[in-house]
């Protein structure tokens, strides 16, 4: 079957056609993080021109949602049929061990649509009064503050909804992304969010609340950034210090440039003796423009600020990952230090969880500091999640599959085989392609656009081998490429669906592969990870973790430390999933006594599961960009989007924390006592100590994680051992580092290659 003109070559062979595609995929990765911020600017472009027209509400609601435009999707997260077919709900699975109990955070009756969505949640926490805000679909379906607010008194019990927060004289609209965060010496609560100022700009609002004798108030918000319509300050992100009353600000700053969406990352503190916020800081590097997101701030004991976000690289041409970055200010927010890279990490920004109703994913870092009394005050912790390494599979290699099915029904697919080329025509706007495919339980699978007829734009989603459940999802952004990576949680058939997006007929091919286990941490398409610092510059190395088997997905970690200093990771998990594809998710946490080296799981906090391919939704995301997670008072508190009643609504749940042991002071470590000779042309001697016999990694890697050298010691000795890492092909000059790793525990020096 003929794919008709193609957008892009055919598959050339070897080392030039993994360039090519590494190259198409870094083009397309950063098209998906600057594409939704450039819609967000047109939309809001529109809402401002109905507003100054005086459009009725339904016009400016309309303006305001982000609706399905896939006719594929429009009856599946949206709603409960895909296509013409009816999807009967099941009812709510508990999940297999005891949670704590849930409570519902928001009021439905106060629901304007029948569907509307609660999602993306924050939460603060101060002894028993807490607050909770969320991204509000009522709001947005008719065209009012799309931000609401609910709080509680008696330790999350009973909750009070509070509708949005005050506009005051500064504030049009709240529109989107709610942080809190409290002040707990003052009992000072503060809201920031995304909003339209009362002339039109978009802008950062920023809202103080407290706790009087009738409940909770807050007062009229202020404006800590306004910026103009080619400007969108994104995902900002607030934390205060109770030390000095000081509040820390961080957010994306999305901007048009030539035609070019560009961004970087912001920051704006807040002091008490100027009573205002500072102008905008710059932390991104110029170098990463258009290639940086989801940020965040937190306060050390000591008042210092750190910052980390997640950022795009585009120059590794053998490995694909990308930056965890963060940065510290010891001086109150004055001034930073330069940004280092906490992590390496491979996103897979194809697509979210199962039932996401985002056709992409993404990665951005939770972040935590340890200002207990512990034996570990003042470490950092920052949590995301991360895939495997897809940037290297062999791709289309296998045998071609043509589609030749008669009808758009998973019951007609055409069987094919992950491998080869699927090549296929959309022929009319109704027509979606089905094909059959099988693998077993923790396979993972790619699958990559390779060519498209011009004017066709495509969607792509896999589906359970019942029909129904959706699992990975992907579409158009700006780019005509698509990429998908699913691991299977269970052996078995699946569909992978292929729907025209908007209009256009004509051929496409789509590359598939099989993923190859390399040198990589992540063991499937997402799992959680921890990186832990004494510094927030040097980081020992990542931690797994989540426990479930490999094909599960784990989604949105946040991370947080108790009034000890435990250490606690929460995330949307799918393992409990009674039916065949792991489509419903539940809420599980772990915890860690040792500093972040070694994570128990400690079960479930949803006491009911979330089957999303059932869940009706008026706004994306359904499930959120983050959940929220906080520990206080010997508790820990969670708050995340919950589908249970049929649509997303806000769900909280309380876990006593008493009979949790106390962290214990860290073991022993590896020390590098010298790395010799530092500049080097090749690769140093390391002499290092360590305090066991167990097994030594001894590694030179580069800034950006990538190792280059590794020597495995099966049995050191106690005293002073030697390690050469110069034998090996040249190193290109510059930055690295010798690392000594042993029962989890590591030790870094810097090294400096020169020629």
């Amino acid at each position: 079957m003929a794919t008709g003109p193609a957008r892009a070559a055919g598959p050339e062979a070897g080392a030039e056609a993994a360039r090519l595609r590494f190259a198409a995929l870094k083009a397309l990765e950063r098209a998906t993080l600057v594409a939704p911020a450039r819609e967000e600017m047109e939309r809001l472009d529109r809402l401002r021109a109905a507003l100054r027209r005086a459009a009725p509400a339904p016009v400016r609601a309309r303006l305001m949602l982000e609706p399905p435009r896939d006719r594929a999707e429009a009856g599946g997260p949206q709603g409960a049929a895909r296509g013409d077919r009816v999807l009967r709900a099941p009812a709510a699975s508990p999940a297999t061990t005891t949670p704590p109990a849930n409570r519902m955070v928001n009021d439905p009756s106060l629901s304007e649509v029948p569907n509307a969505a609660q999602s993306e949640v924050a939460l603060a926490v101060r002894g028993d009064e807490l607050v909770a805000a969320w991204n509000d679909g009522s709001g947005s379906a008719v065209g009012g503050d799309a931000l609401g607010v609910a709080w509680s008194r008696d330790g999350g019990l009973n909750w009070v909804a509070a509708g949005a927060p005050p506009r005051g004289s500064v504030v049009g609209v709240w529109f989107s992304d709610p942080t809190l965060a409290v002040d707990e010496k003052s009992g000072t609560f503060y809201l920031s969010g995304m909003a339209t100022s009362v002339g039109g700009r978009n802008s950062v609002a920023v809202a103080a609340g407290h706790f009087g004798a009738t409940g909770f108030a807050f007062d009229p918000p202020v404006l800590a950034r306004e910026a103009g319509r080619d400007t969108l300050p994104d995902k900002p992100w607030i934390a205060a210090d109770s030390l000095s009353g000081e509040l820390a600000l961080t957010y994306t700053s999305f901007f048009r440039l030539n035609g070019v969406t560009q961004s970087e990352i912001e920051f704006q503190r807040w002091t008490p003796a100027a009573g205002a916020w500072s102008p905008p800081l710059k932390l991104s590097a110029r170098a990463e423009d258009g290639m940086v997101q989801g940020s965040r701030p937190a306060f050390g004991p000591a008042g210092e600020i750190v910052t980390a976000w997640t950022s795009i690289d585009t120059t590794r041409s053998a490995a694909g990952a990308d930056f965890l970055r963060a940065r510290v200010s010891r001086d109150g927010g004055a001034s930073f230090e330069p940004a280092n890279v906490a992590a390496a990490i491979h996103t897979n920004f194809g697509s979210g969880a199962p039932g996401f109703n985002r056709p992409y994913g993404f990665a951005f870092p939770s972040l935590a500091v340890d200002r207990s009394g512990g034996p570990y005050r003042g470490r950092v912790y920052m949590s995301w999640n991360e895939s495997v390494d897809f940037y290297r599979d062999p791709l289309g290699t296998g045998t071609p599959f043509v589609e030749t099915s008669p009808s758009s029904d998973p019951a007609s697919a055409t069987p094919a085989a992950v491998g080869g080329m699927l090549r296929g025509t959309i022929e009319a706007q109704g027509d979606i392609d089905f094909y059959r495919l099988h693998g077993p339980a923790g396979q993972t699978w790619t699958f990559y656009l390779d060519s498209l007829a011009a004017g066709l734009d495509l969607s792509m989603r896999i589906v359970c081998g019942d029909g129904q459940t959706l699992l990975a999802y992907n579409a158009p952004i700006v780019l005509w490429a698509r990429v998908l990576v699913f691991t299977l949680p269970a052996s078995g058939d699946y569909y992978l669906r292929i729907a025209p997006y908007n209009t256009g007929t004509g051929g496409y091919r789509i590359a598939s592969g099989i993923h190859v286990p390399g040198d990589e941490r992540a063991r499937d398409h997402r799992d959680v990870f921890v990186a832990a610092s004494d510094d927030a510059v040097h980081w020992l190395a990542p931690t797994r973790v989540n426990g479930d088997p490999a094909g599960y997905d784990d989604w949105l970690p946040e991370v947080t430390v108790a009034d000890d200093g435990g250490v606690y990771v929460a995330w949307y998990d799918w393992r409990d999933s009674p039916a065949l594809c792991g489509g419903a998710s539940s809420i599980r946490h772990a915890r860690s006594a040792d500093g972040g080296f070694t994570w128990t799981e400690a079960g479930p906090l949803a006491n009911r599961l979330t089957n999303w391919t059932l869940v009706s939704s008026n706004i994306a995301p359904n499930q959120g960009d983050y959940i929220a997670l906080a520990a206080r008072g010997g508790s820990l508190f969670a708050a995340w989007a919950d589908g249970r009643n049929g649509n997303p609504d806000v769900f909280m749940a309380r876990r006593d924390l008493s009979g949790e042991s106390a962290p214990q002071p860290p073991a022993p470590s590896p020390v590098i006592r010298a790395v010799r000779p530092n500049p080097a042309r090749e690769g140093p001697e390391v002499a290092y100590e360590v305090p066991h016999g167990t097994p030594v990694r001894i590694e030179l890697l580069d800034p950006g994680g990538r190792r280059w050298r590794r020597i495995d010691v099966d049995h050191p000795g106690r005293g002073l051992n030697l390690a050469d890492l110069g034998p090996g092909a040249s190193l290109p000059p510059g930055l690295y580092f010798a690392r000594v790793t042993q029962a989890g525990r590591a030790d870094a020096a810097r090294v400096v290659i020169v020629r």
